[in-house]
């Protein structure tokens, strides 16, 4: 038998509403009662403290002697509950509950169904977003999600290639624990892998070459961890590059290295800043030893150091930012040449002095010059 309830403007056919909601479901759901003629008694959440009937379980239907479909208009009359007596001794809490709720008017408005938009919060309108946020079983983000599930995927090529990233694919190595032996159908490999199957395999590899190739390069390797790690780069980074992996890493340990270089780099520069602004004679002795020099002379190269000790430490921290990049390696250009003129044409300079700040001038020039290419490719920040 079924019945047909409307709840809302919302017919809902089944056997029972506890049979259509099942009880996760229920957590998300509260009423607020007005004339109590679409909420259940035993079924809904209308107290806020659960279903009535997780509370009695089915002998609480016969104890207040309330059927078990009924509303709770039904069970109201204009002198309060319509309940047996006999069921407090058995179920006092109950009974301090609907003694406690104000017994409801039958001309009130209709009852609202509430949502759950919070671990404490409900409200009239209905959010799956936040619905499916409550019910789900959170856990930590994996780093292949995107491989998978993008806007573009084909739902079953997704729902697939979730099982592989997972290993949960009926393959020899897994149905050898179940007693089954299972070979690989096109090399008659035995005990047959998920790496083998889509990329080891010699058959597979061509196939997998000849569809991919021309999306990953010719330096696409015949194994799952390598290629996985691949299309997870960026795309600059990939093999349409003809570089491996190893080759990527590479470059970016490099890259690194160079950062750090800068901020040494940048901090024997704040060096010089100080002594700019507060120690006039000990930048004269270490830079300017063949003339004399004023505080202003002295604050206007602090000023001009700072800026490019600035640069060292933003390029460092963003090797990938070509504008960036550029205007240090330009600082380096223009910090060399002032030197060598004070040094060649003003003599304001002994070679000692002159040695010192080439030395790390020229080294940053040389090294950025040499890590140019890899600005093709963006690059991780220092960590």
């Amino acid at each position: 038998m079924y019945d047909l309830a409307n709840n809302n403007g919302v017919l809902v056919l089944g056997t029972s509403r506890d049979k259509i909601c099942g009880p996760s479901l229920y957590d998300c759901l509260s009423y607020e009662v007005n004339n109590g003629r679409s909420t259940y008694f035993w079924l809904d959440n209308w107290l806020g403290t659960g279903r009535l009937l997780n509370e009695t379980g089915e002998s609480g239907v016969w104890y207040l002697g309330i059927p078990r479909s009924a509303t709770i208009s039904d069970v109201v009359c204009e002198s309060g509950w319509k309940i047996r007596a006999r069921g407090q001794r058995r179920f006092p809490e109950v009974y301090e509950k609907l003694n406690a709720r104000q017994v409801l008017n039958h001309d009130s408005g209709e009852d609202i169904v509430l949502w759950r938009a919070g671990p404490d919060e409900f409200k009239a309108s209905f959010s799956s977003v936040k619905t499916w946020n409550y019910l789900r079983d959170k856990r930590a983000e994996v780093a292949w999600r995107r491989l998978v599930w993008f806007s573009q995927a084909v739902p079953r090529h997704a729902f697939m290639a979730g099982f592989v990233f997972r290993d949960r694919l009926s393959t020899g190595d897994r149905t050898k624990s179940w007693g089954i032996e299972q070979y690989y159908m096109l090399c008659g490999k035995k005990n047959e892998t998920t790496d083998h199957m889509f990329f080891a395999c010699p058959y597979s590899f061509n196939v997998w070459m000849n569809t991919a190739g021309r999306l990953l390069g010719s330096a696409i390797m015949p194994d799952w961890t390598d290629t996985v790690a691949s299309l997870m780069l960026p795309c600059s980074y990939r093999h349409d590059h003809h570089k491996s992996v190893n080759e990527v890493r590479e470059e970016k340990r490099k890259m690194k290295a160079l950062g750090y270089w800068l901020m040494v780099v940048g901090s024997l520069r704040l060096a010089s800043v100080w002594f700019g602004f507060f120690n006039i004679w000990a930048l004269r002795l270490a830079v300017f030893s063949q003339t004399t020099m004023s505080e202003v002379h002295g604050r206007t190269f602090g000023v001009w150091t700072l800026l490019t000790c600035t640069l060292c430490f933003l390029c460092a921290f963003n090797p990938e930012n070509k504008p960036l990049y550029l205007a240090t390696f330009l600082s380096f250009i223009y910090a060399l040449g002032h030197f060598l003129t004070e040094y060649l044409f003003y003599h304001t300079m002994t070679v000692a002095n002159l040695s010192t700040v080439a030395f790390f001038a020229g080294t940053s020039i040389v090294w950025m010059l040499w890590e140019w290419s890899s600005l093709e490719q963006p690059h991780s920040k220092l960590s």
